[in-house]
């Protein structure tokens, strides 16, 4: 398939509640979207990569340097046999991993579209159904760590990532839910916070387009 068009947004959503880790508090998540254009098909990819470098050394900075400058263009206006064929290209990059998934999503997009297959048949997946959660923010103490969680199997939740300033558990019984505290790495004061995935419109901060 030949690339014709590629298309990046850099989009900034703003959170119903801050995000807190010990990396900091978050009050809006950025991300890079690409639009990949082959073949009357558009295919969609998303760059994960946070706005600053506390978790990974990727940022929505770095990220929209090494697509615009260097991975889109090794791949605009050429011929792909597929999303294997890209990763040979962007071979010559070192790291920036993040970036490299978000045009890579795209073009296994694209694949899917153009054999008429599901992204799990052509990955192999076997599963109908794969189990998701919800990763909660530090909480000022371990029963409102708990309240909170219940507040997200209350929305048939069925896995949480609980994150804590200390190491604490709360014994309070619930339904059977896998959970995972984590301390990002590191442990910080308390601070209380919450997360909720219902956010408000995101903003488009900046585009970047390139055509055949």
């Amino acid at each position: 398939m030949k690339i014709d068009r590629v298309t990046l947004y850099h989009l900034r959503m703003s959170l119903c509640t801050p995000f807190e880790t010990s990396f900091g508090r978050i009050h809006e998540r950025e991300c890079i979207l690409l639009a990949v254009r082959a073949e009357g098909l558009t295919g969609y990819g998303e760059c994960v990569a946070d706005r600053d470098p506390g978790y990974a050394y990727e940022t929505v900075g770095t990220a929209w340097h090494i697509l615009r400058d260097f991975l889109v263009p090794a791949v605009m206006g050429q011929e792909l046999t597929g999303p294997a064929d890209f990763q040979a290209r962007a071979a010559r990059v070192r790291g920036h991993n993040m970036a490299k998934a978000g045009l890579e999503l795209a073009l296994w997009d694209l694949a899917g579209q153009r054999a008429g297959r599901s992204l799990r048949d052509l990955l192999g997946g076997a599963r109908e159904r794969v189990e998701v959660g919800v990763s909660v923010g530090i909480q000022p103490s371990p029963d409102a760590l708990a309240e909170t969680v219940d507040g997200y199997l209350a929305q048939a939740t069925v896995a949480s990532k609980s994150r804590s300033s200390r190491a604490t558990t709360s014994s309070r019984p619930g339904p059977s839910v896998a959970r995972s505290p984590t301390s990002a790495s590191r442990w910080t004061p308390t601070r209380p916070t919450r997360w909720s995935p219902r956010g408000r419109r995101p903003r488009r901060t900046r585009c970047c387009r390139w055509m055949t």
